[in-house]
């Protein structure tokens, strides 16, 4: 898809680990992509057997019937919501399956739900944000990440059944996003503000770096981070250098998610009751089902267990500490 885009790898992530270099350009690409997909599955189910997306951009919102573009996306709706599907299909024997198509579903799924989860954050709605981390949390469990599959499952846990309802309405109201610019829609995860404050200390750190620098930095400069923040957005107000662009729009991509849908329709990825016959991909490699995956692991209680185990150490050692700050140490039952 990179190379369809005319885009460069390397500015995205670097080839040899894989990590990302721009999140935003990285976040803008999946984006440009996953519409791409959407555009080529609504084609597909409004005309069947279509390799071009031309005739519903020809007919939409003129004379396209709104009930057979309601019908399409309802099609397509029940299809990425239902996420034991693709574990369905791949029941099916080798002759009959259609790898590409799967790994296709799985990715509109997968990547439906992290947009879910982005645009949650960034309007505000920290029950949606709940309701998303129930299927990460499921993902990372059958992944290598193993920090993130406890770490989900943890906070999972606790806001599901742990925490009573004033500390988990604490954590939705207060420690879940940060609003830093006013904006509607201008929420903020708290870790991704973390990441900036971290960003900025480091920015600040010299060359010449010696014991007394870095203390100040460590106990003054970095406690100013965001003071550092209003002043810079102030002092540009008042000099009338409009460094910082307070109006941003997304930036229009629909010439490039149209090359994507095209790419998907002349693939055949996307199959409809009349082009159920379509020679299967079976030289596609198969992709992980994640939430399928991440439901076995669950099914072994592992994570559960250790879950289990961490909480009720920690109860214990909070349990010590009051009883030593109570002076109960050292009494008998008796006592």
């Amino acid at each position: 898809m990179i190379k369809l885009l005319g885009m460069d790898a390397n500015k995205l992530w670097n080839q040899n680990d894989r990590l990302v270099k721009d999140f935003n350009a990285c976040f803008d690409f999946f984006d440009i992509v996953l519409d791409g997909c959407m555009l080529a599955a609504i084609s597909q189910y409004c005309f069947h057997d279509v390799t071009t997306t031309n005739h519903l951009r020809a007919v939409i919102g003129t004379v396209l019937p709104a009930e057979r573009l309601m019908a399409a996306v309802t099609t397509v709706s029940n299809m990425l919501s239902d996420f034991h599907r693709v574990s369905l299909m791949r029941e099916r024997g080798d002759q009959d399956r259609d790898v590409g198509g799967e790994n296709l579903l799985l990715f509109m799924q997968e990547g439906l739900m992290l947009r879910h989860l982005s645009l949650a954050i960034r309007q505000g709605d920290s029950g949606r944000v709940v309701n998303a981390l129930s299927y990460f949390t499921i993902w990372f469990q059958g992944t290598p990440s193993h920090k993130y599959a406890a770490e989900t499952l943890r906070l999972t846990a606790c806001l599901r059944k742990i925490w009573g309802e004033e500390l988990r309405n604490f954590w939705m109201e207060n420690g879940c996003m940060v609003n830093l610019s006013g904006k509607r829609e201008g929420f903020i995860a708290l870790d991704a503000l973390n990441e900036y404050i971290v960003r900025e200390v480091k920015r600040l750190v010299s060359a010449g770096v010696t014991f007394k620098t870095d203390e100040h930095l460590r106990n003054v400069l970095s406690l100013l981070v965001m003071d550092f923040w209003d002043i810079r957005r102030k002092m540009s107000e008042e000099a009338e250098m409009y460094i910082f662009d307070y109006h941003s729009s997304k930036v229009d991509y629909q010439v490039e998610s149209g090359k994507v849908a095209e790419y998907v329709l002349r693939s055949q990825l996307i199959r409809t009751s009349r082009n159920e016959q379509l020679v299967p991909s079976t030289e596609v490699p198969e992709v992980m089902d994640s939430f399928v995956n991440g439901l076995h692991e669950l099914s072994k209680t592992v994570g559960i267990q250790n879950l289990k185990k961490n909480l009720l150490e920690n109860v214990g050692a909070i349990a010590m500490v009051h009883s030593v700050d109570s002076g109960d140490e050292g009494r008998s039952e008796d006592e």
